[in-house]
């Protein structure tokens, strides 16, 4: 970024001292001029001297060095580079800036290398977070800087060089240029220009975040390119944790970082411990974390609820972040930063909580690019989603307003005797996945502070990702199909909303219908079915449990007649259709549309005794004694005590009315608004989510800001050039 001169510049480089373009003159023909004999040098030139006594003067004769130049003005010595006279050596080639040591002179002896009086001693003071280096510029690194609008003064350029996270030093000619640099500038063995620039570094990273202190405030440039680094994540979890060496305990598809666990990792952090103390504190009780149920422990009753291993499933997701937090390269082909996020001074805590909004942020984008196609782009990858409101005006969602990110939470002082600093052997309290809606607001309500509208919109964070298992002995998902999505689609299974269904299986061709297509499944007449909710105890534990609400829709059965078994007659050649009145109630196979106890009495009403719901019309005879006893129990029946009775359902338990405060709208009521509404669903879930990410703290404790908006595009993992940033 430095101009080559060559003899037809000399004559810019001698009248442009003052210019932009001399200033980035550099040969030896331009190094040549101030001491050079030649008619080029007999003009009229601009003297650098007291800003009250600015003067043209005649360069005539001097064939020595600088000897008209030393008398009778001084002040033009260091100007021009004069040393070999009397009048240059000494106090007199300053005497003029020294007179008056204003603010501005003191600049001027930086620039100028004035060393003998008064301030211009010693160097100036330096801006926030960098140290001076000298005087001149390097020319390794250039990124930017030609720009005079940032060349005010030294604390304007300081403060473009700090909203840049390449930059490592600037150089600085007032009213010219705020060069900056990405090379270190205590590396150059040679400066350019000393009478013209003064150059300062940034400080040298501190040791980096000091646990149990706030964690620094985050610079919209650092948000930038943190959002970019978890979407890669994100969309390539399992390339970047082999690229970590970071181990996935248990069967891998199930334990790789997704959104949804990012988004649960700022919830979990969140919890306070037993002795009432905690919140946001970037650590984890790490007991009962890592791989914990085998395949062939299910469905023989032999294991018991435990407390233990409520943050189960998250380790994978943990050193993703503990990395980036500490290496300011990873992960590749996403943007670097100067230093890490840990020597910049971030708390882990505000980093987990950080990475919890983009992820909701990034499921509202893809939620978006899945209302804008018709059929699959990718049947494996991150665009495999399929969206069931496709085509309807309440298929793209919109973000009320930015997040309000805050910064300064506190990191847990590490138990000297853990491995890691973010494992904390403290009791941490947890919500009661078997408990009904009356547990699970008194929970949030005693360690969050929620009221009964604010309990249903944080449980809403489960229209992202799914259960496991092998982790929680919990399976299935809460939308089938769509859990990278974030919308209502949560409440809008909950209170039983007609839409499509997307079975698996085949087609009556053979072909695997969740490979081939998008397109849902309805009734008889191309609608969208009907649903209902029964219980299933899956016999894993010793009293039968756990229990899970599984969704059936009443749809047509013709998509894949080697299990569905259609009646006689009621199938054609379209799978997707059947004829009136052959509609039957199916299940999503191997993928059901699930809720746990805590979600469904959000909705429906019902006591639970030992995780088995009980307190509605026909379960009376449906507990675990009965579950144990004959395996067609594992579903309750109407009449109770006759085994070869309908299925029962969810609508015989009456609506939740619990109401918190007292006259508020029923907890129903609040479900049903967010099923029918995205609108209202975010208008309350934006600050409830950031009301839980702050737990633990005041409000001005931390410092809130409006998170950064950024656009990341879609990078193809396939495109082996692929980069992902955001603008």
């Amino acid at each position: 970024m430095v101009l080559r001169c060559g003899a037809p510049w000399s004559l810019v480089c001698v009248l442009g001292l003052f210019t932009k373009i001399g200033a980035l003159c550099r040969d030896a023909a331009c190094d040549a001029v101030p001491s050079a004999s030649s008619a080029l040098v007999q003009r009229k030139l601009l003297v650098a001297g007291d800003a009250s006594q600015m003067e043209l003067r005649e360069a005539e004769g001097n064939t020595g060095d600088c000897q008209s130049w030393c008398s009778p003005n001084p002040s033009t010595c260091t100007f021009n580079e004069c040393k070999a006279c009397a009048g240059c050596d000494g106090m007199p080639h300053c005497a003029g800036w020294c007179e008056h040591n204003t603010k501005d002179w003191s600049a001027k002896c930086a620039m100028w290398t004035c060393q003998d009086c008064g301030a211009c001693n010693s160097s100036p003071s330096s801006p926030n977070g960098y140290t001076y280096v000298g005087t001149g510029y390097c020319d390794g690194g250039y990124i930017g800087g030609w720009d005079t609008a940032d060349a005010v003064d030294i604390e304007t350029c300081a403060q473009k060089c700090s909203s840049e996270l390449n930059c490592k030093f600037f150089s600085l000619q007032v009213g010219a240029t705020c060069s900056r640099y990405s090379s270190v500038a205590g590396n150059c063995t040679t400066r350019f220009r000393p009478n013209q620039y003064v150059t300062f570094g940034k400080a040298p990273a501190r040791p980096g975040y000091v646990a149990g202190e706030p964690g620094a405030a985050w610079s919209p440039e650092h948000q930038k390119a943190i959002r970019a680094k978890l979407i890669r994540v994100f969309q390539e979890s399992d390339a970047v944790c082999r690229e970590a060496n970071i181990e996935v305990p248990g069967e891998r598809w199930s334990g790789l970082p997704t959104m949804a666990k990012f988004l649960r990792l700022a919830f979990h952090d969140c919890m306070k411990y037993a002795d009432g103390t905690g919140g946001c504190d970037g650590c984890l009780e790490w007991k009962g974390v890592g791989g914990r149920y085998t395949r062939d422990q299910h469905g023989k009753k032999q294991l018991n609820v435990s407390d233990d291993g409520h943050h189960n499933g998250l380790r994978p997701t943990v050193e993703i972040l503990e990395k980036i937090y500490t290496d300011p390269n990873f992960p590749p082909k996403a943007p670097g930063l100067w230093q890490s996020p840990k020597e910049s001074g971030f708390s882990r805590a505000d980093l987990w909580a950080f990475a919890g909004m983009v992820a909701v942020e990034h499921g509202i984008h893809l939620n978006n690019l899945a209302c804008h196609k018709l059929d699959l782009d990718d049947a494996h990858g991150i665009l495999s989603q399929c969206h069931p409101r496709v085509g309807e005006p309440d298929c793209e969602v919109a973000a009320p307003r930015p997040f309000h990110f805050a910064s300064g939470r506190k990191d847990c002082v590490p138990d000297p005797t853990a491995d890691q600093p973010y494992k904390t052997f403290k009791t941490e309290l947890h919500p009661d996945p078997g408990a009904n809606a009356a547990s699970t607001l008194a929970y949030f309500k005693r360690d969050f502070g929620f009221n009964a509208r604010e309990t249903v919109a944080i449980l809403g964070a489960h229209t992202l990702g799914r259960v496991h298992n092998t982790i929680s002995l919990h399976q299935y998902t809460w939308k089938t199909r769509s859990a990278m999505l974030f919308n209502n689609g949560y409440f809008r299974n909950l209170a039983s909303k007609e839409d499509w269904y997307y079975p698996t299986g085949s087609f009556p061709n053979g072909t695997n219908i969740r490979t081939a297509t998008c397109r849902g499944f309805g009734n008889s007449r191309g609608e969208r079915a009907p649903a209902r909710w029964k219980p299933h105890a899956f016999y894993h534990l010793t009293n039968g449990g756990p229990v899970q609400w599984l969704q059936e829709k009443k749809v047509c059965p013709c998509f894949d007649p080697s299990w569905t078994r259609p009646d006689e007659g009621c199938c054609n050649d379209d799978p997707f259709s059947c004829k009136a009145g052959c509609e039957e109630y199916r299940i999503v196979l191997g993928m059901d549309e699930t809720m746990l106890n805590s979600d469904m009495s959000l909705y429906r009403q019902f006591s639970t005794n030992d995780g088995i719901p009980a307190g509605c019309p026909g379960l009376e005879d449906w507990n675990s004694e009965a579950i144990k006893s004959d395996w067609r129990l594992r579903s309750p029946r109407i009449p109770s005590n006759d085994v070869h009775g309908d299925s029962w359902d969810s609508s015989h338990c009456p609506f939740t009315t619990i109401a918190d405060p007292p006259g508020s709208t029923p907890m129903y009521r609040v479900v049903e608004e967010y099923a029918d509404s995205n609108e209202k669903f975010f208008a309350d879930f934006f600050p409830v989510l950031e009301k839980m990410l702050m737990n633990g703290y005041n409000a001005s404790d931390l410092v809130v800001t409006p998170m950064a908006s950024h656009a990341c595009p879609y990078q193809d993992p396939h495109d082996w050039h692929r980069h992902y940033s955001c603008s």
